[in-house]
């Protein structure tokens, strides 16, 4: 998981990966899971290898050991190697894809938290419309009742009047029978029969 060269020895556990000796602690304390395998790892499962032997380790080592042996040895090194390339590309595989996953559902609870608050800011300005109009119709419902009052009084006075002119016009057609009566005596009468 980290450059060979940073550290001389490591702990490899079942899935091949291998931790330096402070990592491997860590694990070992906090009973933690492999990041790869997720096995929960404890001190059998890890063995200790260095990596970096010195040239006096390594001629010791191989000393009296057929090619055979040595190039299948070689062989395991090298698989051991691109397996451990692979574990770490996989590892830091899984930690972008987990930041991506992250930053995608943090975007996701802004674009949320923003979309609420716009529904909320749309749903204020409609009770707000809806307010103002509320009013607006309850003036104009006011002023059609004014105004429907006014009539009413407008249409009593017409009545009144119309009645009143009625009336008076009744009484100028009636002739007028008494209109020209005197009680003084007739001086036409008084000359005919004198």
């Amino acid at each position: 998981m980290y450059p060979r060269s940073d550290y001389d020895y490591a702990f490899l556990v079942p899935c091949f990966l291998d931790y330096r000796t402070e990592d491997a602690n860590k694990i070992l304390n906090n009973d933690a899971a492999c990041p790869i395998c997720d096995q929960v790892l404890s001190k059998s499962l890890m063995k200790s290898v260095e990596i970096n032997p010195n040239d006096e380790w390594i001629n010791m080592a191989m000393a009296g050991i057929s090619p055979q042996i040595l190039m299948k040895s070689a062989y395991r090194s090298v698989m051991f190697f691109i397996g451990q390339r692979e574990l770490e590309m996989q590892y830091k595989m899984n930690r972008i894809v987990a930041q991506c996953r992250q930053k995608c559902e943090s975007m996701q609870e802004k674009f949320t938290e923003k979309l609420e608050q716009q529904k909320a800011k749309r749903c204020q300005m409609m009770e707000q419309e809806i307010e103002s109009l509320s009013k607006d119709k309850q003036e104009l419902q006011e002023k059609i009742s004014e105004k429907a009052r006014q009539k009413r009084k407008l249409d009593e006075m017409y009545d009144q009047l119309r009645s009143e002119y009625e009336s008076s016009k009744r009484s100028a057609i009636q002739p007028a029978n008494n209109f020209f009566s005197r009680n003084d005596p007739d001086l036409f009468l008084i000359m005919l029969y004198a």
